[in-house]
């Protein structure tokens, strides 16, 4: 609900957007944004959602380079 609610300003804006979630996302593609905001909420006793599991796992990955996203600007908003 949250990120439906941004992305309606972030398209008032004339900018443009969209809204998914984190693992339908395509990780390996995060480098070619400009610009990414990421609204998150935990689950149960503060645990990550589950369609964010696989995203998480792979921004962990000791094999990415640190200035694998030094090009991108980004928030994130936890709920």
């Amino acid at each position: 609900e949250q990120a439906k609610n941004l992305l309606q300003d972030i398209r008032a804006r004339g900018m443009k957007g969209s809204v998914s979630a984190l693992d339908d996302f395509d990780v390996e593609g995060l480098p070619d944004q400009k610009v990414v905001i990421i609204v998150i909420s935990t689950c149960g006793l503060g645990e990550y959602p589950q369609n964010s599991k696989r995203t998480w796992m792979a921004l962990q990955s000791p094999d990415l380079p640190m200035t694998w996203l030094s090009g991108v600007k980004f928030a994130v908003f936890g709920l």
